[in-house]
């Protein structure tokens, strides 16, 4: 159920590993991340709080956002539902071809337009980071793009944790992600 009580169809288990499993859902392109212990889960407080941020319409395209917590049947929290996250390449594959093989594989996409995703993506990350939000842990292979219409988004939400008060991470894990 979510946070209306309306019930939600899981239909495929995409992925499942330790205590996180997620799940296809009846609604097309949303996907619904369960987890065993969801309480106990670091990305729980992150899920809540990404949840009501600021955020703008495009970072939250970009970044598979917490769209509804998920209940289980006692009413207990277990989730959250999410937009499925697009794309077609990693940001690690696609900075790995040479000119000929992006020209082959993507028509019309030329190297050049790497620094129009990374601006992209360097957006989300400064929207992220002045909600309140830092990223960890993220390497290009965590990146997934479609570059024929320079769509980009992150994978897994374990990366993002609260911005302590102390300052922010965030412009150092960009400068040693893409440089």
């Amino acid at each position: 159920y979510d946070d209306y009580n309306t019930t939600i169809k899981l239909t495929d288990r995409l992925a499942g590993y330790g205590e996180k499993e997620t799940w296809e859902t009846a609604e097309k392109g949303v996907v619904a991340k369960t987890f065993i212990d969801y309480s106990k889960q670091p990305v729980a407080a992150v899920a809540e709080k990404l949840a009501t941020a600021n955020l703008s319409a495009h970072a939250k395209q970009v970044f598979s956002m917490p769209l509804k917590m998920v209940f289980d049947d006692e009413g207990t929290k277990v989730g959250y539902i999410t937009n499925q996250a697009n794309g077609i390449i990693s940001l690690a594959d696609l900075f790995g071809k040479t000119k000929s093989e992006i020209k082959n594989e993507f028509a019309g996409f030329k190297r050049i337009d790497l620094v129009e995703l990374s601006v992209i993506l360097a957006n989300l990350l400064m929207d992220l980071d002045k909600n309140g939000f830092e990223l960890s842990e993220l390497t290009l292979n965590d990146i997934i793009v479609d570059p024929a219409i320079y769509e980009v988004s992150i994978l897994g939400e374990e990366h993002v944790r609260i911005k302590q008060k102390d300052g922010t991470a965030t412009a150092k894990t960009l400068a040693k992600m893409v440089w």
